[in-house]
């Protein structure tokens, strides 16, 4: 959804760094991206794009998700590992799962949020709760998350 920004690029070279490890294989299951750190990867991006799938970044998101959707269910994984805290493919997911927490930011500061900071927070915890694994960026956010969800 975004054209740069912190998320997108912990993804982008995960990805990447991923991918030049002996024996491992990752693919990032989205069908177009004007995100810059994904300009090399193989999606419906430019003119192609353009013309396939909608040209609003909402419909986008929704033909993304249900790509990725579909691709949890055809269950050619090992691992899974969700871009933020949309569930949408948890009723369908058969593997391990993994999530990264980025910040508690809307648990640490609901005051400065809309409404949608307990939507996103709500999203997190279910995320959390049903993952194989939980990555926390750093220290600091290992211990904001503890202080939270113990």
């Amino acid at each position: 959804m975004q054209k740069y920004g912190g998320i997108s690029r912990y993804f982008a070279n995960l990805n990447r760094g991923l991918n030049t490890a002996a024996g491992v294989s990752s693919r990032i299951a989205t069908l177009c991206s004007e995100n810059e750190y994904l300009a090399n990867e193989p999606l419906l991006s430019g003119a192609l794009g353009k013309r396939l799938l909608p040209a609003s970044k909402d419909g986008q998101y929704k033909w993304n998700r249900r790509y990725s959707r579909w691709n949890v269910k055809l269950g050619n994984y090992d691992v899974f590992h969700p871009t933020y805290y949309d569930p949408y493919f948890i009723k369908h997911i058969r593997k391990p799962f993994v999530v990264t927490i980025h910040d508690m930011i809307y648990e640490l500061y609901p005051q400065l949020f809309d409404h949608t900071a307990q939507d996103i927070i709500a999203r997190k915890k279910l995320l959390m709760d049903k993952a194989s694994a939980v990555i926390a960026i750093s220290e600091h956010t290992k211990s904001d998350v503890l202080k939270f969800y113990p």
